[in-house]
């Protein structure tokens, strides 16, 4: 036995023995890594091949094993780290990559994830002024909308173990529009990357998904080309590993497992940034928007000549973000204080409305967006005015993309897609309504549009000045029927009629969910929508866009859509102030 070695990957430590070995005619053999578990049982000799035989007869293979165990008393001991990111050993910070450690010597880094060996960073600090204004160069690639949120996301990344950012950001677009490309191009910061060598992609299982996200600790993962699946069945299978995913990182949570004795299995609970990305967003977005903070890429906005520039001098990326390592180095102890601190203060002046997490995100980016300029500042390559119109220009961005985010998660609301579901079911001629007294075609039938001049698809439900009266079974099922193979309303029958009523969109008494009314000359129960509550549901606004800057948003046509904020591609400086120091 040449070694013993621990594999801790930050969760577990695994005893790996390393043998080596020769024939009897001395020809070497390779070395081989037997985990503790496998060692006694020795039948890894047979890795060897058919040469390496182990002589018959009963307890050989016991006494091959005390032998080498016997002639191993010397065989060393070797700690191996198969993560990145930082760890905090004998109570000083160190920050691991595939080439090593920043803040110690002698570590020994070894990612058992192929492509997490690409996250390597320069032994050397390098020409830290060049770098940086390299990496600031990167904002100027395409609109700032995307941009930004990915700078401040490569910088609050190698914090994410003192406050971890508990969303995704989700590039979508059509296909060649630069998405993978401009993921790709920042992920750089962390090592040589390109489109065809990200981290992940939406095709691995769900398990390899998990397990990358914990590994890669305090630096950028990119999921890549979220393409829909043909195949209704396949499709709501990808979306289920998207969801899932989506919801691991936004609740920072993990699948327990048993062992085959009923002990636990150790918890790989997500520690990185993670970036998607996709041709559209996720069917059933519902169910995990509010996890994420959807960015939409059009090849239009993207500089073509500047992305290419960039990508011939990516290389210098790394160091940049070695320099940032550096600097944050000697902070850790403090900014596990400051930090938490500093993002509550700012997610309570996110004044978003929508959802409760979009202030959470725009803190999030905007405390990377800070730690970075400052850190660009310290090191010479831009000064506080530039910084500070950065800064500036970041926050209005942010709340920007999690305004027109919010308009989105109100549109993916349950009681809203089941009134927009409704409206289509009628529109399309898919079901209809009669009139609650004579249960003929309704007199008002058109009053939202909807030809009810005679019967079509199944009876819904009933009619009359007052609203409209659901048979809540045949009502639900139809609208489930209309979603057959698409985006779903994510919650039960009566979990629907509770929002309802939460809502205040049905009418009803003594703490029922329905109401009695008589239709047809018999007493039945119904969900009764008021003319003026369904009105309001369907007069909302269902598309919207945030424009890249004024001139977009003076060129666009405006048809069936409402700019939530228009910004200048280059503000002004500003007085936003940048910190000299942590101090939040």
């Amino acid at each position: 036995m040449a070694r013993e070695i621990l594999r801790d990957d930050g969760v577990e430590t695994q005893q790996v023995f390393e043998v080596v070995g020769a024939l009897a005619d001395g020809r070497a053999l390779p070395a081989l890594h037997v985990p503790r578990d496998r060692f006694a049982a020795m039948n890894w000799p047979l890795e060897w091949g058919m040469q390496a035989v182990v002589s018959a007869g009963q307890g050989s293979r016991d006494k091959l094993r005390e032998a080498v165990q016997l002639l191993s008393q010397s065989a060393g001991r070797e700690r191996v780290f198969t993560h990145i990111g930082w760890r905090k050993l004998d109570g000083r910070w160190v920050y691991l990559h595939a080439g090593g450690a920043i803040g110690a010597d002698g570590l020994s880094v070894a990612p058992d994830v192929d492509m997490l060996r690409r996250y390597r960073l320069p032994a050397e600090p390098g020409n830290i002024v060049e770098a940086v204004r390299t990496s600031l160069g990167l904002i100027d690639l395409a609109a700032h909308e995307v941009t930004l949120p990915l700078w401040a996301a490569a910088f609050r990344a190698p914090t994410a173990c003192l406050y971890f950012p508990d969303f995704t950001i989700f590039l979508h677009g059509q296909t060649g529009s630069f998405k993978s490309t401009l993921a790709a191009l920042f992920l750089c910061h962390f090592g040589e990357f390109t489109h065809r060598s990200l981290p992940e992609s939406w095709l691995s299982t769900e398990n390899s998904l998990e397990k990358t996200a914990s590994l890669c600790r305090d630096a950028l993962m990119i999921v890549d080309d979220y393409a829909p699946e043909q195949h209704h069945r396949d499709a709501a299978a990808l979306d289920k590993r998207v969801h899932r995913f989506l919801r691991q990182l936004g609740n920072r949570q993990n699948r327990n497992r048993l062992r085959s004795d009923l002990t636990g299995r150790p918890a790989y609970l997500p520690n990185c940034f993670a970036v998607a990305t996709g041709e559209q967003l996720p069917l059933g977005v519902g169910s995990a928007a509010a996890r994420m903070l959807p960015i939409e890429v059009l090849k239009k906005t993207v500089d073509t000549s500047v992305l290419t520039a960039a990508q011939g001098k990516s290389e210098l990326l790394p160091f940049a973000m070695r320099g940032y390592i550096e600097w944050l180095l000697p902070q850790m102890d403090k900014l596990s204080v400051t930090l938490p601190r500093h993002f509550t203060e700012l997610r309570s002046k996110a004044l978003v409305n929508g959802h409760a997490r979009l202030p959470e995100i725009v803190a999030n980016l905007q405390i990377g967006m800070e730690m970075g300029l400052q850190y660009a500042v310290e090191a010479g390559a831009a000064t506080q005015s530039e910084a500070g119109g950065l800064l500036a220009e970041s926050w209005r961005v942010l709340l920007a993309l999690a305004e027109k985010h919010g308009k989105l998660l109100q549109q993916e609301r349950p009681v809203m897609k089941f009134a927009k579901t409704l409206e289509a079911i009628f529109t399309q001629r898919l079901g209809h309504l009669v009139d609650r007294q004579t249960g003929l075609c309704p007199e008002n039938g058109d009053r939202y549009g909807w030809d009810m001049s005679e019967p079509c698809g199944k009876k819904l439900g009933w009619a009359d000045e007052q609203g409209i009266y659901l048979q809540p079974a045949a009502a639900w099922a139809g609208v489930n029927e209309f979603h057959r193979y698409g985006d779903r309303i994510a919650v039960r029958e009566r979990t629907m009629r509770e929002m309802l009523a939460r809502e205040g969109v049905t009418m009803t008494r003594d703490g029922r969910l329905t109401e009695q009314a008589r239709c047809e000359g018999k007493r039945r129960e119904v969900l009764h929508i008021a003319h003026e509550k369904l009105e309001a549901l369907l007069s909302t606004e269902s598309a919207y866009t945030a424009y890249t800057d004024k001139k977009e948003a003076e060129n666009s046509s405006g048809t069936g859509v409402s700019a939530v904020g228009t910004f200048d591609k280059g503000l002004p400086t500003s007085a936003y102030k940048v910190p000299t120091e942590f101090e939040f």
